[in-house]
């Protein structure tokens, strides 16, 4: 069933009527008429099923026939903090994160970082359209936050807010991952993935002042990209999600 995102909750019962984007999706890329039906979730974790009852030019109106909490989302929150990558990879990256269970993504200005960005609401604005198709498209009931870009020492300051956070660093040879985790139970985790060019030692060494556990991804060299959703499998698969 297709699904779309509108940002209020409904009830049982409700008459709807999509307009906007949304709407233009239904008519002319699904193609969908009365009588078909449809899934819309607004972003809290619940999912209504809908009816079509009527298609006119610039709306369509559904009834709510159904309301449910979804079971997609997973239990634990986790925050990717991405340092920028160009933007083919950040697209990228920002997509299969979401697919993965992500739950909040944080651009972060590092000292590799190529990409330098001018009007960040508008970058902003862009990544999370992406990441709302990608929530529609694997069927979760929240959308990713993603935020601003902040520099990197404001990251590291958010980093360690969560339960557990960490850094993979392709320099590191002895910190484990699996060790690091140890079937913990937490709420929440962070971790901080360096753009193409990894993180300087400069970085490096506020890591290591900040007593930012550092962790090795095996004894390969990962692209950025690949770093960033093989650490989100990873915990996903530790946290009981996959």
């Amino acid at each position: 069933m297709h699904r779309c995102f509108l940002e209020k909750h409904f009830n049982i019962g409700d008459f709807v009527e999509i307009a906007g984007d949304e709407a233009t999706h239904i008519q002319r890329v699904l193609r969908l008429c009365e009588g078909d039906e449809i899934e819309i979730f607004c972003g809290d974790g619940m999912v209504s099923e809908a009816v079509i009852k009527s298609v006119s030019k610039q709306s369509v109106t559904v009834e709510i026939k159904k309301t449910f909490e979804s079971l997609a989302e997973p239990k634990t929150h986790i925050v990717l903090f991405q340092g920028i990558a160009k933007e083919a990879k950040m697209d990228y990256i920002i997509q299969k994160a979401t697919e993965l269970g992500i739950s909040e993504i944080v651009p972060v200005e590092t000292e590799f970082s190529v990409v330098k960005i001018k009007d960040s609401a508008k970058k902003t604005e862009r990544w999370q359209k992406i990441a709302l198709e990608a929530a529609k498209q694997c069927k979760r009931a929240t959308v990713p936050a993603i935020k601003e870009p902040v520099p990197f020492e404001k990251a590291i300051n958010l980093l360690k807010q969560n339960d557990i956070y960490f850094a993979p660093y392709e320099c590191e040879k002895e910190g484990s991952l699996k060790d690091l985790l140890n079937n913990k139970k937490v709420k929440s985790a962070g971790y901080i993935i360096g753009p193409e060019g990894g993180f300087s030692h400069k970085e490096a060494q506020i890591f290591k002042d900040e007593n930012i556990p550092l962790v090795t991804l095996g004894k390969r060299i990962l692209r950025a990209e690949t770093a960033a959703t093989a650490t989100l499998s990873v915990l996903m698969f530790c946290f009981g999600e996959i």
